[in-house]
């Protein structure tokens, strides 16, 4: 009765139907065409949640919808936004500026942590603990854009002590790479094919 990886499934699954419809289509897959594609595809998940008959067992997800969080569906439903919005550039900027891979993740968890609502938290813990946790992102983040590798230890020793698992914010950092790596992998074909 765990469903671990479930929103990454369904997210990266969705994602992955959206490229092979550009594909299909002979588009280009670019991070806004994959988005309005996700979003188109899933336009009617919100109101599944909505509509759930009274004998079906309510999730996580459907309990925290019924309070006004969205979650992994509502994420899908807007085309990722927050992969646009935050994760994405996120990564390219650290990157650009010589970042490891390691530490340009590390850096988009958080700054994806301080502005997304995450279900695990709130489900695994509580609302207030995302709250706590969000103010003290945005403090860590508004002292240090690019916060040290110990402060980012210390963050994580927080994290394991209250038992709090960002895991749909994670799921957002897997799928801001694989865009990442879709734009990247597709300017070097494109690239090949003209030289």
């Amino acid at each position: 009765n765990v469903n671990t990886h479930k929103g990454a499934i369904f997210s990266l699954g969705i994602v992955c139907a959206a490229a092979g419809r550009l594909l299909g289509r002979q588009e280009r897959l670019t991070p806004a065409a994959i988005s309005a594609t996700s979003a188109a595809m899933t336009s009617g998940v919100l109101a599944e949640c909505r509509n759930v008959p009274p004998n079906v067992p309510l999730t996580n997800g459907l309990r925290l919808y019924g309070k006004g969080i969205h979650g992994a569906r509502g994420e899908a439903a807007s085309g990722f936004s927050s992969v646009l919005r935050y994760g994405l550039p996120s990564l390219e900027r650290e990157l650009a500026a010589g970042a490891s891979i390691d530490r340009a993740g590390a850096l988009t968890l958080i700054r994806l942590m301080a502005k997304v609502f995450d279900t695990n938290i709130i489900s695994r813990s509580s609302l207030r603990d995302q709250y706590a946790l969000q103010d003290r992102l945005q403090g860590i983040l508004a002292a240090d854009e690019a916060p040290s590798r110990a402060r980012l230890r210390e963050l994580d020793a927080w994290l394991v002590a209250g038992n709090i698992s960002p895991g749909g914010c994670a799921d957002l950092l897997g799928l801001s790479w694989m865009l990442y790596f879709l734009r990247r992998d597709t300017a070097l074909e494109e690239r090949d094919q003209e030289a």
